[in-house]
């Protein structure tokens, strides 16, 4: 019974040191997986001029165009950035406790849905109407997609024509499409 328990022993020794190498290895990939991001998004953010489906976008962000538009249609085009940023503060977890998320299984994955009965998003909505809401619900929804931790705005890749985030293998191949088409108008 001894030896079978040292043998045990061994054998869940051997599984934490194959655990701890490979949660080491993954960190060290996601760090340079990270840092190949950001570069990319750098790049991208110096081609603004272009127009691209895949780019920088800031998610999380309460539209301030979408809020602009509505406010000056009611005449309060001074208070546009005010509201958004009064807005953003309020879906931001550094400056609120507020989480209108609900747990629900989708399709057989746990996913959090925006609680469409939540009083702030109910209370916006009656308020401003529902391009607000809407803007409001998808900053909430960028922001617990893409930085659910800190619940800030941050730069992420991009595809504008699917509306969604972009991979990096696919923002690389977009890019070297851009310079090989730029490196054509130089030969």
């Amino acid at each position: 019974m001894i030896a079978n328990l040292s043998e045990k022993d061994e054998v869940l020794e051997h599984a934490v040191y194959v655990s701890n190498t490979l949660t080491m290895k993954y960190m060290i990939t996601k760090d340079k997986l990270s840092e190949a991001t950001g570069e990319l998004i750098k790049e991208l953010k110096k081609m603004k001029g272009i127009q691209s489906i895949i780019g920088v976008k800031q998610a999380g962000s309460v539209s301030q165009r979408l809020q602009a538009e509505r406010n000056r249609r009611w005449g309060l085009e001074e208070q546009a950035e005010l509201l958004c940023s009064e807005w953003q503060k309020e879906i931001s977890r550094q400056y609120s406790d507020w989480h209108p998320f609900k747990p629900t299984i989708v399709n057989g994955v746990l996913e959090e849905v925006v609680m469409e009965d939540d009083e702030k998003l109910v209370a916006w909505k009656e308020d401003w109407g529902i391009e607000v809401h809407n803007a409001v619900v998808q900053a909430l929804v960028e922001l617990n997609e893409c930085n659910p931790s800190g619940r800030y705005p941050v730069h992420v890749l991009w595809n504008f024509s699917e509306n969604r985030k972009a991979s990096v293998a696919r923002a690389v191949k977009h890019l070297m499409k851009l310079w090989k088409a730029d490196m054509g108008n130089y030969m």
